[in-house]
């Protein structure tokens, strides 16, 4: 536990404990959800007498914070004035913690505490409900394929004005504070319309990271369409080719999977009317210019099929064991 001074959220534990809190409301869960979703992701703190000072924590931060809210459950209030009465032990931490001011720190958390108690033990107030965010959640199908029209100023300054590139989406990658964006393949596809379906299964895979100076183990092959609100969307450059199923396309899971997952082999880039710095046409033509000068022997999609095995790894033995059915026979063109 890290700590910073006296007061009842000045340090990791009980801030954590709050914020979670918080947040869980924010996704749309009730309060007896959010508490019974924070209480199992604490669990460790309550197996072992040794963590009996973080588990008091836990529970002065969340009895504070649901009381702050008129929300106060029963069995947190109980829980927190059970710590209450027995906090002896903190006391003596703090004095056995070798600071030059340890005995002033004691009395001051002592104080803190004090009014802890005092507060449980009044009327809460009158219930406030946590305003909800609203999450994008990404409506297309796996395997949806769609042709991306360049309309930027970049892309009027490099050439590239009018014409389009090409992705498909393989999987879903949780974005803070719980969005869920389009995980994609982007192609070393580049054209002045729309390509085919038939097009798409013979393009090569364009990286999302690839320089000449760089080990090829470092490139990245994938790209996290990051997408706050569909209005960020330009559906006017937009055009669905199709959808091409595979055995690379995974569903999403849990935040904890899709963050193991992807945050080594995606690249984030945002729609042009975006916040993000970098942006879909800028980061896609860059990358196009720097693969099309790359030796006609690099295969991108063997690369990118020795990523994917990677990712697949931490996704679970119970997925296939192929890449993507829409790339080409990578051993026969290796």
């Amino acid at each position: 536990m890290g700590a910073w001074g006296t007061t009842l959220y000045a340090n990791d534990t009980a801030s954590d404990a709050r914020d979670d809190f918080m947040e869980l409301l924010r996704e749309g869960h009730t309060k007896e959800e959010a508490t019974k979703l924070l209480i199992a992701r604490n669990a460790d703190l309550f197996q072992s007498d040794r963590m009996a000072e973080e588990a008091a924590l836990f529970w002065y931060a969340l009895a504070d914070t649901q009381w702050n809210r008129g929300m106060l459950l029963p069995q947190v209030k109980q829980a927190a004035m059970d710590c209450l009465q027995n906090r002896d032990l903190e006391q003596q931490r703090w004095l056995d913690s070798g600071e030059q001011n340890a005995r002033k720190y004691a009395e001051r958390w002592m104080q803190t505490l004090d009014a802890l108690q005092q507060k449980l033990q009044q009327l809460q107030p009158k219930e406030k409900k946590a305003r909800p965010r609203r999450l994008y959640h990404c409506p297309w199908e796996l395997g949806d394929v769609f042709a991306y029209r360049f309309t930027s100023e970049y892309s009027r300054e490099n050439g590239f004005y009018g014409k389009y590139c090409v992705f498909r989406k393989i999987s879903e990658q949780f974005w803070y504070p719980g969005h869920l964006d389009p995980l994609v393949k982007l192609y070393a596809w580049i054209g002045d319309t729309p390509p085919t379906l038939e097009d798409v299964q013979k393009a090569h895979i364009l990286p999302s990271i690839m320089y000449k100076n760089l080990d090829v183990r470092t490139y990245r092959f994938f790209w996290l369409l990051i997408t706050r609100k569909a209005k960020e969307i330009p559906q006017d450059n937009l055009a669905w080719i199709g959808n091409l199923p595979g055995p690379d396309l995974l569903p999403y899971r849990s935040k904890e999977h899709t963050l193991g997952m992807w945050f080594h082999e995606s690249s984030p880039i945002g729609w042009e009317n975006s916040p993000w710095n970098h942006k879909i046409e800028r980061e896609v033509i860059r990358q196009y210019e720097e693969y099309v000068t790359f030796p006609e022997g690099f295969d991108s999609d063997y690369y990118a099929q020795q990523q994917w095995n990677k990712v697949r790894e931490r996704y679970g033995p119970d997925e296939p064991e192929t890449p993507s059915a829409c790339s080409n026979d990578i051993e026969k063109r290796r």
